[in-house]
């Protein structure tokens, strides 16, 4: 698609939003993009898949367009070896990005062809930096990222300064802190007025970008507002925080784009299509520049941003939530976590040594996969299952991968059980023909977990066992 006119671009991320919070939402708590999205203009993506559970990879992925089983940024590793986003547009763009989490600390490589990048820890210094930057002249087209986690801090004691005071007062409800990662301790009667004060900070960010969408001129400006991943406020189904997880409140994702009425109308059945399947957020730099009007680009993560997505894929392989809502780090340590979660995190490691989460979804179909090294191998299926049942609170169904190697595999319908209540693959004779079934891609195109790569061969289970072991 040529570009006759010279298109800004504008990309909002806020940090930790859940899908249901944004426009089309069951629990919409935007009503000011919302009511953007509904007056016209907006495509919004209701299945939109974040390719990790926490902010790092997914970020990574989503400003350069690589997988996180590809890039693996998993911790802070200088510039990566892919073009981002900002790289490809520099040369005939002006860029700049105001970033709100330290994960996008300049070391994180992410602030690879921005010419201005600034990390600030306050949730408005963001945005009045921005509207700042855009409405200053400029003599050639803008590509600006803003990045908020005024949403993903709800936990912090500065999450309670969006929340109503008379609640506040009625209440007494006091900020999660640190306990955010487990909810341990949390009352029942306590749990609805956390989920209070995370929606309020979902409307004072939906403020403070409607704030920032009126100095942008919708007539030459592709805006794409989405969030990194979801937010777990369910202690009653072990279902909270983020990372660790790979369940749709997690990587489910907020995604919404603007485009000018002239590329509209070039691009607007490609956008449908789009919007109409499941979407990964790795697509969006490739989608972005094509809605700009930037050529397609043969690297990595910059191809052809309107051709079809197939399966949507994510992973996790720093963390991994396990019973109790345990959340198991790789550096062992980690922040949010007490001195005794550290030393359950220490000694679960010594019989777990490695793991790595991933799920695929393509259509309807869910498809889970943990992968565990075990530190003394069971040679037994049954054994195997027996431990992994008692580290992760819930049934398991293994799946040999090499020598002390397991696969747990969980297949869902996500059409009849959107809550993923019901693993389809737990008795089946052979779960990985039971997966395959469900996915049916997983028999040519490999899912990443962790590092390797996985094809299902068939594997019997002995008649008459169960997950349980």
């Amino acid at each position: 698609m040529a570009a006759s006119v010279p298109t800004d671009v504008l990309l909002v991320i806020v940090d930790a939003c859940r899908a249901d919070r944004g426009p089309g939402g069951t629990a919409q708590a935007m009503p000011r993009l919302a009511a953007r999205a509904e007056a016209g203009g907006w495509v919004v993506f209701p299945r939109t898949y974040a390719p990790a559970p926490w902010t790092l990879p997914s970020c990574t992925s989503l400003l350069s367009g690589v997988p996180p089983w590809v890039h693996d940024r998993y911790t802070h590793r200088g510039p990566l070896p892919f073009p981002m986003l900002a790289e490809r547009l520099a040369g005939a763009y002006e860029t700049a990005a105001f970033v709100n989490n330290t994960n996008l600390h300049p070391s994180s490589g992410m602030d690879a062809g921005f010419r201005r990048y600034e990390l600030s820890t306050g949730h408005d210094e963001p945005f009045e930096a921005a509207a700042r930057w855009w409405r200053a002249p400029a003599d050639r087209p803008r590509f600006m990222l803003v990045h908020t986690n005024l949403v993903h801090d709800f936990y912090k004691p500065v999450g309670l300064a969006y929340l109503d005071p008379e609640v506040a007062a009625r209440t007494g409800v006091q900020p999660l802190r640190a306990n955010v990662v487990s909810w341990r301790g949390v009352e029942p009667s306590t749990v609805a007025t956390q989920r209070q004060v995370y929606d309020a900070c979902v409307r004072a960010a939906d403020e403070r970008l409607d704030a920032l969408l009126e100095t942008v001129d919708p007539e030459r400006t592709v805006v794409a507002v989405c969030s990194d991943h979801g937010e777990g406020l369910d202690p009653a189904r072990n279902r909270v925080h983020h990372g660790g997880r790979l369940h749709e409140d997690l990587m489910g994702a907020m995604l919404v784009i603007a485009v000018p009425a002239v590329r509209r109308a070039l691009v607007g059945e490609h956008l449908a299509r789009l919007a109409a399947a499941p979407f990964t957020l790795t697509r969006v730099p490739a989608l972005l520049a094509a809605l700009a009007g930037v050529p397609a680009d043969p690297r990595p993560g910059l191809g052809d941003g309107l051709a079809p997505v197939g399966p949507c894929d994510a992973e996790d392989r720093r963390y991994l939530y396990v019973r109790n809502r345990l959340r198991l780090n790789v550096n062992r340590t980690g922040k949010n976590t007490s001195l005794g979660q550290r030393i359950q995190n220490r000694a679960l490691q010594t019989v777990i040594t490695d793991f790595a989460i991933a799920a695929r979804v393509e259509g309807d179909a869910k498809v889970v996969v943990t992968r565990f090294a075990l530190a003394r191998p069971a040679r037994r299926r049954a054994r195997a299952e027996r431990l992994l049942a008692a580290v992760l609170g819930r049934p398991v169904t293994l799946v040999p991968a090499g020598p002390g190697h397991w696969l747990d595999v969980q297949g869902f319908d996500l059409a009849a059980d959107p809550g993923e209540n019901h693993n389809l693959v737990e008795h089946a004779a052979d779960p990985v023909a039971a997966a395959v079934s469900l996915c049916p891609s997983l028999a040519v195109v490999p899912l990443a977990v962790g590092g390797r790569t996985w094809t299902p061969a068939p594997t019997r289970r002995p008649v008459g066992t169960t997950s349980g072991g």
